[in-house]
């Protein structure tokens, strides 16, 4: 009887409080910029990754490529240091233009749709695939006029996020 070992790296663990997923386990080792974030065990830049080639059975980076200088380079890092799977979240652009104010998100730097986030995807991996998906958005203050707009355009555009499951060759 052999044990499999999933090694997943979770870059970009983000701040406790950020309503962000947290990945906890014995197998999951999270890297970060900020060293107040959750269960941080290396500072290090999405840019230039501090692992080997193929080191990390599963990368995963959620909301984080909507911060970054250049996530190109971001996207091909997680590759190098995957052996098999790549998995990035990011919010889905045509929800957030018509939810959110833009002066609450000053750290995004870009934003994707479904077709634009598939397309810098297929830069790097032949096999992708991106699910449409709901986050719940914590905290969140809801102005009259933000709920009106919600209950208009849910039927619309329904997911805020979007998720990319991208495999190597």
């Amino acid at each position: 009887m052999s044990i499999i070992s999933i090694e997943i790296l979770d870059v970009g663990s983000g701040i406790i409080g950020e309503g962000n997923i947290r990945l906890e386990g014995g197998n999951i080792f999270h890297v970060d910029v900020d060293r107040r974030a959750f269960h941080v065990e290396v500072i290090c830049d999405i840019h230039h990754l501090p692992f080997i080639d193929c080191c990390f059975g599963v990368v995963y980076a959620g909301h984080v490529l909507e911060h970054v200088d250049s996530p190109s380079k971001a996207v091909e890092e997680l590759k190098r240091i995957s052996k098999k799977w790549v998995i990035v979240k990011v919010p889905n652009a045509s929800w957030y233009k018509f939810m959110t104010d833009p002066e609450e998100t000053p750290d995004h730097i870009y934003s994707w749709n479904s077709w634009t986030f598939r397309n810098l995807m297929r830069k790097y991996f032949l096999h992708v695939e991106i699910k449409s998906t709901i986050r719940r958005l914590a905290n969140q203050k809801q102005s009259k006029i933000r709920t009106l707009k919600l209950m208009l355009l849910i039927p619309l555009i329904s997911t805020n996020e979007l998720t990319a499951y991208c495999k190597k060759q």
